[in-house]
């Protein structure tokens, strides 16, 4: 089967505006053996604009048994796209760009969840933030001027600049095996570490507000006390889905910062994460 799209229009309840201007060619073959074994879907052509900003792609799945992925990506996509796309809980609203350069994803779907044959699988492409906001939890935080390089299995950040809920800070630093902890799940989640060695240098730190986004919204005095221990543990739970795969060192340098009553200047330190500690 082909597919044709010209001058279209997609919408879906995802995403907030439209995908306008599309042009798009695709195919569907369930191959010689008429099976999911030798069936391919092929986007061989697909362009469209997100607010005006063109974006291009290229997709092609092959053996749907053991799926084989060919992405590639080059455009700009408003930060309310991926965060609609994703469905981040906490997010209340969004604004900016993420420009994507020649992204390419190539390789088996089950080498990309293993950080043993991770290697197989080829990756490549950069990332930059224009101005990206979020609202999380009534905390405004904006990334810019940040550029990600993403070389096969390792991923580079470069001056990645985070400012928001009192806090001002640029993120410099590498980071391995980013796919196969995207890509975990119950099965490998336990063989997928994020190994990294990052430096964060700061102007202001407000680590109350900080914490305040990652917290519990919920008060002690509104719900009983059974209500609120299975809150925390779904809660702490949750945190850990995240935490457990984290191996590695961020060195940290800053100017000011705070904490309940303690204020300080001049911080420098490393914050260790080993073992789900």
């Amino acid at each position: 089967g082909t597919f044709q799209l010209k001058d279209g229009k997609i919408t879906t309840s995802k995403l907030k505006s439209a995908i306008k201007d599309v042009d798009l060619v695709a195919r569907f073959s369930n191959g010689k053996k008429h099976s999911m074994e030798t069936s391919v879907f092929e986007l061989m052509k697909f362009k469209g604009y997100f607010n005006r900003e063109l974006i291009e792609s290229y997709v092609k799945i092959s053996n749907f048994d053991e799926p084989k992925i060919d992405l590639r990506v080059d455009g700009v996509v408003p930060t309310e796209t991926l965060i609609n796309l994703f469905h981040i809980e906490g997010v209340k609203s969004s604004n900016g760009e993420i420009e994507v350069h020649n992204f390419q994803l190539k390789g088996r779907q089950k080498d990309m969840m293993s950080a043993r044959t991770i290697k197989k699988v080829l990756a490549s492409g950069e990332i930059e933030f224009d101005d990206a906001q979020i609202v999380f939890q009534d905390e405004k935080l904006t990334l810019d001027k940040g550029n990600l390089k993403l070389n096969n299995n390792s991923l580079s950040v470069e001056n990645l600049e985070l400012e928001g809920a009192g806090t001002e800070i640029k993120l410099n630093g590498k980071f391995i095996n980013i796919l196969p902890v995207i890509f975990a799940d119950k099965d490998n989640s336990k063989k997928a570490e994020l190994k990294f060695n990052a430096k964060i240098l700061g102007k202001r730190v407000d680590l109350d507000r900080l914490i305040s986004i990652i917290s519990i919204d919920v008060e002690e005095d509104d719900v009983t006390e059974e209500v609120m221990d299975s809150i925390q543990v779904a809660h702490t739970i949750s945190q850990e889905r995240f935490t457990k795969f984290l191996d590695g060192t961020i060195d940290i340098k800053v100017e000011e910062f705070n904490y309940n009553e303690i204020e300080g200047e001049n911080f420098s330190g490393e914050l260790d994460f080993e073992d789900n500690e």
